[in-house]
């Protein structure tokens, strides 16, 4: 957000959760008897702000999320009632995104299968597809989980899924697998992408412009006070090699998401 002279708030959020109060009021301002939104877009860095709730003596891991299913509905009616565009990063699929993993593994093996390195290729049809391709990215140094759209799930409920990125086979994952998908969840509107984000990575660099200019709906130059548009700062995030100003928060266990101010 620094890097791209883009303001932001962060709120956190303590494993024993928040109140709903907290949450009305990092999301509204009230100008005298009127609630108005304060945000265009908000961003959840390690996917469902969640964390292991088991007791560390069991050998098993319990995750559950900080915010509450009911909190979690907010969130969504926010999204639907003000065009506010939600984006999870390092997510795990699951019913929330209408995906599962393409192929459930034991513990030693995802360890190592998760951390293999595959190429990523952009969907044809989106925008950016053509220079996003040719930066070439890849899951070097990055944990990931491939997974499959379920259409069993998706007939179950009200999301509409497209796939917004791809993992190339390899050795590991003889298969092409979803990378990030974009949901429509009954008027929500919001991206997941299945692998984590750290300031080290190339793909991280170049992936941080994708989901902003797919969150705010604009082309980077009425973004930034950088004055580029978003095939030029793709270009020069993919030769960076390093992203070390832009505040993304990529810990196990953290459970902080961050708010994008409305640039409206």
């Amino acid at each position: 957000m620094k890097k791209y002279l883009i303001n932001s708030h962060k709120l956190s959020v303590p494993t024993i959760g928040i109140l709903d109060s907290d949450i009305d009021e990092a999301l509204y301002i009230k100008v005298n008897n009127a609630t108005f939104p304060k945000y265009k877009v908000i961003v959840f860095p390690d996917g469902r702000v969640s964390y292991d709730a088991s007791n560390p003596n069991s050998g098993n891991s319990t995750w559950q999320s900080a915010i509450k299913p009911s909190q979690w509905e907010k969130f969504y009616e926010y999204s639907r009632n003000y065009n506010t565009r939600l984006v999870f990063l390092n997510e795990y699929p699951s019913n929330y995104t209408g995906t599962t993993l393409y192929q459930k593994l034991e513990p030693d093996e995802a360890i190592k299968k998760y951390q293999s390195v595959q190429n990523i290729k952009s969907e044809p049809d989106i925008i950016y597809a053509e220079v996003v391709n040719e930066s070439k990215l890849d899951t070097k140094e990055i944990y990931h989980y491939p997974a499959i759209i379920d259409q069993k799930v998706i007939k179950k409920s009200k999301l509409k899924v497209e796939s917004l990125l791809y993992f190339e086979a390899n050795k590991d994952f003889p298969e092409e697998t979803v990378a990030a998908v974009t949901v429509d969840n009954d008027g929500a509107q919001y991206a997941a992408f299945f692998m984590a984000f750290g300031d080290w990575s190339t793909t991280s660099s170049v992936l941080n412009v994708v989901w902003l200019t797919w969150a705010f709906e604009k082309d980077f130059r009425f973004l930034s006070g950088l004055h580029q548009n978003t095939e030029q700062v793709i270009k020069e995030s993919s030769r960076s090699g390093k992203s070390t100003k832009i505040e993304i928060l990529v810990v196990t266990l953290s459970t902080i998401f961050t708010i994008i101010y409305n640039l409206l």
